[in-house]
């Protein structure tokens, strides 16, 4: 059997293992023709898919194909088999006879692993690449230090120097802080070696980066099965300063800690457009000023819009370097005596992600206008628990519900069903508790998710119920009292870039005013009201605001309504739904516990203002549904005891 004959046989995965790929069942990251790491914006699934005899493959970024000693000539030299030179041939010959042992000690290997993708995810093994690897790129703990020697000690290091230092400009403090460090491939290749460390320090990937060759494209690399990290992220300090710049690879961040060791910097590690994990955002939320310093060019503006959502436009600047890419290339042609003021006066030209007001002309609508004629239901927003409330208040749109009631009616109780509910359907949920603590919510929760009383059942139930409960997107605000109205809408506007909430429960608007004797309370709560309800149509999400009635119902014996809230005049005005809660007494025609819901204000046009609908109430599981049968104490077959009276 020939040498490409035996390598084919082999398969695909051990191949691509032995190259230093990532594997992904039954696909592989990053292109080696192409260097995507995705398929595209949209569809994040590494870029290359196997034939279905595992022996091709075909990267759907670039139409790049191949075989499997293809995939081996574009990972060493860029180029199909077929397309090298004689020379080029026998190296690809060379690096198969190297790792045949390896490969085929890994054939057997990934046969059990590929009899395992048909399984579902919860049977899949969590780790299917073989840990071992005869890879230049392999991972072993410290060997970041024997390459950053190498840059010392080895002829092929004095290349890596002098790239960094004499055409990179990174000063040789800041190579030697990084430990940044050269390696040397079985093709004689020279590899720049940038180690990746965790927030505490400790190096947990490698990145790999070829020295540039005439007319040869960069390849990247890394430890395969290794975690990502941002890069610098333990360097970080917002207690020094409030400002972050973020760039967009590794050597912007080297060479801006050149021209300033105490800057604020970092950068992504895995491309541009990439999805940053929760950890990354996190390490950012605390810094005031986020500067976001990406290549000028459309991937990379398309990354900075993309991060400036998720970290807050509000606090988001586009950064840019003059009439250079990045600051890398900045430094390399300026002189190092402007670095520091520049990079000031960078700063102070960057321009907010906000979007600015704009004038438009009537014509500018149209297609606008064509849409909602072609698809009128989107007006309708979010369906409802009720086919009934839908008829009332014409679903759930963006915009701000003022919900009030007597005390003990349920206006929270039916609220927090309510967006319980809608994360089921998957709608992502924020939920505050002022006036009782955090756990009473979720004891409510609780209730709904079993249907039951949460003591009467086991513990086990119990904790099936809670981690139901923790997979939905519900997020509860960890906050018990009192609170300022604008670090609530801070932490509203933190859940929907983060968390891509569409529904915020405020519970209640009490907690959120100033009512000292110095202070117009009605003027506080009109305005509370009237910012809510921007930042709701702004934001297109629907606020939940929870608000107790004054006495005036009591007094004049008849229900409450939007107009006995302490700022009437701006509930009216600016909220969009206004709702009364009230308990209803059990009747011979109704022998359960029943809740209406009167509609006094609605905007929607296809709701009623005026309107109202009665449902039933499962006291114990917090529950409301259009009839009773329907509630879970019903369909346990639970009977009402009504006392004498």
């Amino acid at each position: 059997m020939k040498w490409y004959e035996q390598i084919n046989e082999s398969g695909i995965h051990s191949v691509a293992s032995a190259l230093g790929l990532t594997i992904r069942k039954n696909m592989i990251t990053p292109c080696p023709a192409c260097g995507a790491e995705k398929r595209g914006t949209n569809d994040k699934r590494p870029p290359i898919g196997f034939i279905k005899n595992l022996k091709g493959w075909t990267c759907h970024k670039c139409k790049a194909t191949g075989n499997i000693i293809d995939l081996i000539a574009y990972t060493l030299q860029d180029k199909r088999y077929r397309e090298l030179h004689k020379e080029d041939r026998k190296k690809v010959m060379n690096w198969a006879e190297e790792n045949k042992l390896y490969i085929n000690q890994q054939a057997e290997t990934f046969k059990k692993i590929i009899s395992t993708y048909n399984l579902t995810d919860q049977q899949v093994p969590t780790n299917n690449t073989p840990e071992e690897s005869n890879s230049p790129f392999k991972w072993e703990k410290d060997i970041h230090l024997k390459y950053h020697n190498n840059l010392y000690d080895m002829p092929f290091g004095l290349h890596v120097i002098e790239y960094l230092y004499d055409y990179r400009k990174i000063k040789d403090n800041v190579i030697r802080k990084f430990q940044l460090g050269a390696m040397l491939d079985q093709f004689d290749n020279i590899w720049i070696v940038i180690p990746l460390r965790n927030k505490e320090g400790e190096v947990i990937n490698l990145k790999f980066r070829s020295l540039p060759k005439q007319d040869e494209k960069k390849k990247i690399r890394h430890c395969s099965g290794r975690p990502m990290t941002l890069f610098n992220i333990d360097n970080l300090d917002h207690h020094y300063d409030t400002n972050i710049i973020i760039t967009e690879g590794e050597f912007d961040v080297l060479a801006y800690l050149s021209a300033n060791p105490n800057i604020n910097v970092c950068s992504g590690t895995t491309g541009a457009k990439s999805n940053w994990p929760d950890d990354w955002l996190d390490a950012i939320e605390p810094f005031e000023n986020i500067y976001i310093n990406y290549d000028d060019d459309e991937t990379g503006k398309e990354g900075a819009d993309k991060l400036s959502s998720k970290l807050g436009k509000e606090r988001c600047y586009k950064m840019k370097c003059d009439t250079y890419n990045d600051f890398n290339e900045y430094i390399i042609n300026t002189e190092e005596t402007a670095w520091l003021d520049d990079i000031q006066k960078f700063i102070n030209k960057a321009v907010s992600f906000q979007e600015h007001i704009a004038l438009k002309t009537v014509s500018d609508y149209l297609d606008e206008l064509e849409e909602l004629i072609s698809n009128p239901q989107q007006l309708r927003g979010l369906k409802t628990s009720s086919t009934r409330i839908d008829s009332c208040a014409g679903g759930i749109g963006a915009g701000l519900w003022v919900i009030t009631g007597d005390t003990g009616h349920g206006k929270t109780t039916w609220a927090t069903f309510e967006c319980w509910y809608q994360a089921q359907q998957g709608v992502p949920i924020m939920l505050t508790s002022f006036e009782q603590s955090p756990i009473g919510t979720c004891q409510k929760l609780l209730r709904c998710q079993l249907g039951q009383d949460f003591t009467k059942v086991s513990k086990e139930q119990r904790r099936t119920a809670m981690n139901q409960l923790g997979s939905m997107p519900l997020y509860i605000l960890d906050q018990y009292g009192n609170a300022l109205l604008q670090d609530i809408i801070s932490s509203i506007k933190y859940a929907q870039r983060r968390y891509n909430i569409k529904i915020a429960l405020i519970d209640h608007l009490g907690f959120l005013i100033n009512t000292d004797q110095n202070t117009d309370e009605r003027r506080e709560i009109e305005a509370a009201v009237r910012e809510l309800a921007t930042i709701a149509i702004a934001s297109q999400l629907t606020i939940f605001l929870i608000c107790h009635p004054n006495n005036l119902s009591n007094v004049q014996q008849r229900r409450v309504k939007i107009s006995d809230l302490k700022g009437a005049s701006a509930i009216k005005q600016d909220a969009h739904v206004g709702v009364v809660v009230q308990r209803q007494p059990i009747t011979t025609e109704r022998p359960y516990p029943t809740t209406t819901l009167y509609f006094d204000k609605v905007r929607s046009e296809f709701g009623q203002a005026g309107s109202h609908c009665t449902l039933a109430f499962d006291p114990i599981a917090c529950v409301y549904k259009d009839e009773w049968v329907s509630t879970p104490a019903a369909q346990r077959g639970a009977k009402i005891i009504v006392p004498n009276k």
